[in-house]
């Protein structure tokens, strides 16, 4: 057994600030086939003012299933924040780090958690987020921020 040490990043508070569910049965398509859902993410990263502060908020708004031609399944839109907190202890490269990689990570994986039990009894199966190429999000989110 390895014994594990306490990462320097901590999820202190998540909020649900807006959530819908919602199911939409197609006329066209018999089958529902939530794996193939399209899906719409966005993310802004907030840090406090002050340099000694160790806080910073993930701000998440993720929809699913909400262009125009929406297909058989849930339409599913969500809001979150997600309060962190890091050790005084890390250098700044590594503080960059766990901001960016490791707290959106973790953050996906709640959102994909509470999609799966919100959806577990909302009468399509319980939908669960496929994984996200983090690498691509990042690339598309330097993109939006460099033309607006």
């Amino acid at each position: 057994m390895i014994e594990l040490q306490k990462s320097a990043l901590s999820l202190s508070n998540i909020s649900i600030d807006e959530v819908s569910i919602k199911k939409w049965l197609s006329k066209k398509e018999v089958e529902i086939n939530l794996e193939h859902l399209p899906i719409e993410f966005d993310f802004d990263l907030l840090t406090p003012k002050q340099e000694d502060d160790d806080f910073f908020l993930i701000k998440t708004t993720i929809k699913i299933n909400k262009q125009r031609k929406k297909h058989s399944g849930y339409i599913i839109e969500m809001k979150n924040r997600f309060l962190f907190s890091i050790d005084d202890e890390v250098t700044e490269q590594d503080k960059q780090n766990l901001q960016f990689f490791s707290a959106l990570s973790i953050a996906i994986a709640e959102i994909r958690s509470i999609l799966f039990q919100m959806t577990s009894k909302a009468g399509l199966g319980s939908y669960t987020l496929p994984s996200i190429d983090l690498r691509d999000l990042f690339r598309k989110k330097r993109t939006e921020i460099k033309n607006s």
